[in-house]
């Protein structure tokens, strides 16, 4: 087993942490000209923001989308026309809606709706929104990949809808401003088959099964200046996201693996037989690629799956129906076809159809070897004959896509230009059904139902979401203390420093004794990319600040939560800017502490940084 980097120790105690709080938010509200914060319970206000176990009926909004035999939406269905049920048992449609998208005109930088208590179940929508998942390969060749997804932004999205980009690591706020989108989406394209030669150099082999899955900086910093050029949307760092199921899809990728290793010393011809190998040699005959091929494409797969699930996370708070719209080179070929379940179930619980482009055509795995031009020193990978074991393995990739969109009500297209899978997804998100009904079993029991939904008019086709958790409940009204926490937490779960926000932090002083030990700590936060708003001649913004103390053996021994609240002239605003803010904490501990986190989160610019600091 891989020894963890020392910024992890601290990372299990404050995920302890994190679980034991809940949704333990800011304590003290403190002045910035003297911040001082001290050890703060959750308050009764935050504890009441978790989600509850409700008993009764529930209104379960059903997004249909209806299409014929060409892929044209079917617009004149009756309600009389549908049936839907639940686990088998035929339900009675309480709320029918048709909706239409058509152009309207909006603010220029309008925001998505949010989910609250006060948002009806069921409330119709006037755009839509869709967030372009840009997954690991190369995307544009042979299908035209990035320029079927610049089409969909520059020449199909309505003026009211909202759309953002995700990939790697980053993704960008959504924004009805798309030219911003499409020039992120333009240096991606320009610089995406560099990066994608440059972490496969560094993650392949066996450094993909045993190395650090850490994007390398000066890849980062290629990365970042996609996301950051001129003229873009905000974009933020997208932490690693837990896939639902992800300790079964470990250890079916870890077996995986093995077997493609396994194959490639059966496939070695020099390698001496010795017993009866013949599942073995029928394992290395059929393996569609080398180990290190193999792996590395694992590799991919696996961040695909955890920014699937990071990006229905994304959307999760955002009202109605969304669309995400992953981008895969070959699809995703998973070690066991019950892998993708989780997180199919969480896009269906939070109202989040995948629609899935494969740009990749058939072309079979490059080859490593120098092209006869590019002499001893190598070259650019060049495509190789596809073998019949490498197009199992490629239909078994764009099952898995057709299986999510399925499943979440999205279409999926593969083999084709994607202008045209694009133009599809427009289409049929351009009418839809909004249908809802009270379930006949009303016992809330946090359990997964499937839902059904067919027409009686025949030779249609119907794309719906195919399931939801008995539990479904809106978002706190608090939203703040509910998204301070979510960041927090995904904070706490992430072993690196994050710099969105930058922080360093020192120890002050020490003082143990019998009965009560203190830690201080100094602090100094960048401001420089925090959201300030103006009050008259002040400038004004808030910072919440998370502190986690953890003991030799990673036992959280103390925490601190502090929301501070900054108010400031434009002189003393200018020298923040210029020098940071200095943030002075007294840390109350129940044992000598090793590790100290610091997690600093600002809500109006949706940006978190963090540091880990190591006691002598």
């Amino acid at each position: 087993m891989m020894n963890r980097a020392p910024a992890s120790r601290v990372v299990g105690a404050v995920c302890l942490s994190l679980v034991l709080a809940g949704a333990a938010g800011v304590a003290a509200r403190q002045q910035a000209s003297a911040p001082q914060a001290s050890t703060a319970q959750p308050s009764p206000a935050l504890q009441r923001s978790q989600p509850s176990f409700r008993s009764g009926v529930t209104l379960v909004p059903v997004d249909v989308r209806v299409i014929d035999r060409n892929g044209k939406p079917v617009t004149d269905l009756r309600q009389d026309e549908f049936i839907v049920t639940e686990d088998g048992v035929r339900q009675t449609i309480s709320h029918f809606a048709m909706q239409r998208f058509e152009a309207l005109t909006v603010e220029p930088g309008a925001k998505p709706a949010l989910r609250t208590r006060a948002t009806p179940t069921i409330s119709e929508q006037s755009g839509r929104v869709f967030l372009i998942l840009l997954g690991r390969g190369r995307l544009q060749y042979p299908s035209n990949g990035l320029n079927g997804v610049i089409h969909l932004v520059k020449d199909r999205l309505l003026p009211q809808d909202q759309v953002a980009v995700m990939a790697w690591n980053r993704a960008t706020d959504f924004t009805n401003d798309h030219a911003k989108i499409i020039a992120v989406l333009e240096r991606f394209k320009r610089q995406h088959e560099l990066i994608e030669e440059l972490l496969v150099s560094r993650v392949s082999g066996l450094a993909a099964v045993y190395g650090s899955r850490e994007i390398p900086k000066e890849v980062q910093k290629t990365i970042d200046a996609v996301f950051h050029g001129a003229g873009t949307a905000t974009s933020r760092r997208i932490l690693p996201s837990d896939v639902p199921g992800g300790d079964a899809f470990q250890k079916n990728t870890d077996k995986a693996n093995e077997n493609a290793q396994t194959a490639a010393l059966m496939a070695d011809p020099e390698r001496p037989m010795n017993v009866a190998e013949s599942f073995d040699s029928a394992m290395a005959e059929n393996q569609p690629l080398g180990f290190d091929e193999f792996v590395t494409q694992q590799a991919q797969v696996s961040q695909d799956m955890q920014n699937l699930s990071a990006g229905i996370e994304y959307m999760r708070l955002l009202q109605g129906e969304k669309h995400l719209v992953f981008v895969s080179e070959q699809g995703l070929y998973l070690p066991d076809a019950a892998d993708n379940a989780g997180v199919l179930a969480r896009a269906n619980q939070a109202r989040v159809v995948i629609d899935t482009i494969q740009t990749g055509g058939v072309q079979g795995p490059p080859t490593t070897a120098p092209t006869a031009a590019s002499g001893l020193g190598g070259g650019r990978s060049v495509a190789g004959v596809p073998s019949a074991a490498f197009n199992t393995m490629n239909t078994f990739g764009i099952g898995a896509l057709r299986g999510m969109s399925g499943a979440t009500g999205g279409v999926s297209s593969a083999y084709q230009d994607a202008a045209r899978a694009v133009d599809r997804i427009d289409a049929t998100t351009r009418f839809s059904y909004l249908i809802g009904y009270r379930p006949t079993n009303n016992v809330v029991d946090a359990r997964y139902r499937r839902i059904a939904v067919r027409v009686t008019r025949p030779g249609l086709t119907v794309l719906y979401r195919h399931g939801y958790y008995s539990n479904e409940a809106p978002p706190p009204l608090d939203r703040r203390a509910s998204l301070t926490h979510q960041r927090i937490a995904s904070a706490g779960y992430y072993a690196k420093p994050l710099t969105d926000i930058p922080v360093t932090v020192s120890v002050n002083a020490v003082m143990l004794g019998a009965a009560r030990s203190d830690v201080t700590l100094d602090a100094r936060i960048d401001l420089s990319r925090v959201a300030f708003a103006a009050e008259g001649d002040q400038h004004v913004a808030s910072i919440d600040v998370a502190i986690f103390a953890a003991d030799k053996d990673e036992r959280l021994v103390g925490q601190s939560w502090n929301k501070v609240d900054l108010k400031m002239g434009h002189a003393t605003f200018q020298e923040a800017i210029r020098k940071g803010l200095p943030f002075t904490v007294k840390l109350s501990v129940v044992a000598q502490p090793r590790w100290v986190k610091v997690i600093v989160y600002n809500y109006d610019a949706d940006l978190v940084g963090s540091t880990v600091l190591k006691l002598k």
